[in-house]
């Protein structure tokens, strides 16, 4: 398996951090081997120049007027001559027979040479260092040019290379095995970092469906903390769902058992009537509960999907919005023959908010549901737009009994009545109302009016110069 397409956080951590080690130490390596070359270098030619000028002191003036017909060969031990596998021999060290030197005369005469030299020169008569390839095998010289002699000094390469050799390999296997020891280390501690991760893992398995606690890990890193706020947010979430849902379905079943239970008697009425005109009371009963069930079972979807986040937000003018919903609504109105007045003191194009078309037009249609079916017939009911700062303000007002305030809180809890109201209602119309107004950042109450209701809306402005809800 690619170590880098593991899903094992650990795996990823070490392979990575072993690709990164040899990186590092193939270049520490190529670096060591450079420099390692250059200062064995630098050293060899300075040992070639001091024997050079050894060699002039000691033997090159001395026969530089040499009548020999041969030159003098200086020879090393028999035991660094035929076997040079020690390099600490009792006679001396192997190197020895790697080093060579020359001593010519200016009219091109061989006055002496070391036992491992050519009788060939080892480098032209130039003065100064060199490179030069002497029967296959590369040399470092040196040439010193005294009087009537040249002398040449030369080392085999092979020595700079293998000490050059020795020095890296000196250097890099304290690096290796400290690295091995490294990724070890790693390894153990990677494991050790990561095991609040494996706590966490271990949490959430021993957790049953219903199990929607907050998870609680003492002595966290920081790094995990972000995983567990989200999950205890989800958390969160889940149980405020779950409970939303645990209400509503208790609220359904309690809210449709009485008119279930009317229709039923209702139904049992018609089945048992004796006359034309019992009979038609009863179906028009039915008919009234059949409608305010379906009424009730409308309102109780709306509030579900309410809940649920449908549509995409977009900016919106509210006094559009407004204006849509009380056309849709004349119908309403015309009913009671009660008239919709409208005031609206926000400079145009300065209403404008960010928000769902369908929940804020079903916010300002329940609003004004309310409000004429708790206001007096033949009455006016009206609605107020206005900007305060970075809000806008939308009010909805009848002219119907006012709500106590100890109530006027409790009437945006799904279904909640008044108490001695005789208009027929499922109690879920404000409940709706607050679930969008919560929705948009909007805040929704009802005012202290001395006669009728009346209810506010506060959404946060749009800019649309800074393109942001203010």
């Amino acid at each position: 398996m690619n170590l880098f397409t593991s899903r094992s956080i650990r795996s990823r951590l070490i392979s990575s951090l072993l690709i990164a080690l040899t990186v590092i130490l193939g270049f520490t390596a190529w670096k060591s081997y450079t420099v390692s070359h250059h200062e064995s270098e630098e050293i060899f030619r300075a040992r070639l120049a001091t024997s050079a000028r050894v060699l002039e002191a000691l033997v090159a003036k001395s026969i530089a007027h040499s009548t020999l017909n041969n030159p003098i060969i200086i020879r090393l031990p028999y035991e660094l001559e035929v076997d040079s596998n020690g390099k600490n021999n009792i006679a001396g060290h192997e190197y020895e027979a790697k080093i060579a030197f020359q001593v010519w005369h200016d009219d091109g005469r061989l006055l002496a040479r070391s036992f491992s030299a050519p009788s060939t020169p080892l480098s032209p008569e130039n003065a100064g260092f060199s490179e030069q390839v002497v029967s296959g095998e590369r040399w470092l010289t040196f040439t010193l040019h005294s009087g009537e002699t040249w002398i040449q000094v030369a080392e085999h390469n092979e020595i700079l290379e293998e000490l050059a050799d020795e020095i890296s390999f000196s250097i890099m296997t304290p690096m290796i095995i400290g690295s091995l020891i490294l990724l070890l280390a790693a390894n153990l501690l990677v494991r050790f970092g990561l095991n609040p991760l494996t706590v966490l893992a271990a949490r959430i398995a021993q957790r049953t469906p219903d199990t929607l606690t907050e998870i609680e890990i003492t002595d966290v890193p920081r790094e995990v903390e972000p995983v567990i706020a989200a999950l205890n947010s989800l958390l969160r979430s889940m149980r405020a769902a779950l409970d939303r849902e645990r209400r509503f379905n208790d609220a359904a079943a309690h809210e449709l058992r009485t008119p279930l239970a009317a229709l039923k008697i209702h139904a049992d009425n018609l089945l048992r009537a004796n006359t034309e005109d019992q009979r038609q009371s009863s179906e028009k009963q039915l008919i009234k509960g059949l409608d305010r069930t379906l009424r009730l079972a409308n309102q109780m979807l709306l509030l579900s999907r309410t809940q649920c986040d449908l549509e995409r937000p977009e900016t919106m003018h509210v006094a559009v919005v407004l204006s849509e919903v009380i056309a849709q609504q004349e119908p309403l109105f015309a009913l009671k023959h009660q008239t919709v007045e409208t005031h609206i003191s926000i400079p145009e194009g300065q209403d404008l908010v960010i928000g769902q078309p369908i929940k804020l037009h079903q916010l300002f249609r329940n609003l004004l549901d309310n409000a004429s079916r708790y206001g007096l017939p033949e009455s006016i009911i009206r609605g107020e737009l206005t900007r305060d700062g970075n809000r806008i303000r939308i009010a909805i007002a009848n002219d119907g009994p006012t709500i106590p305030v100890e109530m006027r809180e409790k009437v945006f809890e799904p279904y909640t009545r008044l108490t001695g109201s005789k208009v027929q209602g499922s109690g879920l119309g404000l409940a709706i109302a607050r679930e969008i107004a919560d929705q948009h950042g909007a805040e929704i109450a009802i005012d202290g009016a001395t006669s009728g209701t009346v209810v506010t809306v506060s959404f946060p402005a749009f800019n649309p110069a800074s393109e942001t809800s203010l």
